[in-house]
C-alpha cells in the first residue's frame, strides 16, 4: 500500500474482526484508479487496535496545537496525519534506532 493510500484510509474501510483482517483500498485512493482489498496480519491488527484506543486522545491534543485540527473537527481517517508529519516520524525513529545520523 502506498502512503498515499494509507492517509486516505478511512475509519470504515478496515474490518479487524475478519480473519484475516482486511482493508478496502477505495479506487479513489490508488494510482492506478482500481479499488482492491489488502489483508492484515495478526499483529498488525493488534497494532492498529491499540492506535483505535489512543486515536481520539491524539486527534483532540493536535487539535489543541494546530489550526489544522478545529477543536470538535471530526476526522473519520484511519490515520489522520499529512505526508510531512509521517516523514518526520520517520526520519524521528530511524534517528532513534541509529540507522541515520
Amino acid at each position: 500500500m502506498r502512503l498515499g493510500e494509507a492517509l486516505r484510509l478511512k475509519l470504515s474501510d478496515i474490518e479487524l474482526d475478519k480473519e484475516p483482517g482486511r482493508i478496502h483500498i477505495r479506487r479513489e485512493y490508488t494510482k492506478s484508479g482500481l479499488a482492491r482489498p489488502t489483508f492484515l496480519s495478526r499483529e498488525a491488527v493488534d497494532v492498529i487496535r491499540e492506535w483505535l484506543k489512543i486515536r481520539d486522545d491524539w486527534l483532540l491534543a493536535a487539535s489543541r496545537k494546530s489550526h489544522l485540527y478545529p477543536k470538535g473537527a471530526k476526522d473519520d481517517r484511519l490515520f489522520p496525519f499529512s505526508h510531512g508529519t509521517i516523514y518526520a516520524m520517520w526520519h524521528c525513529s530511524t534517528r532513534k534506532v541509529r540507522l541515520r545520523r
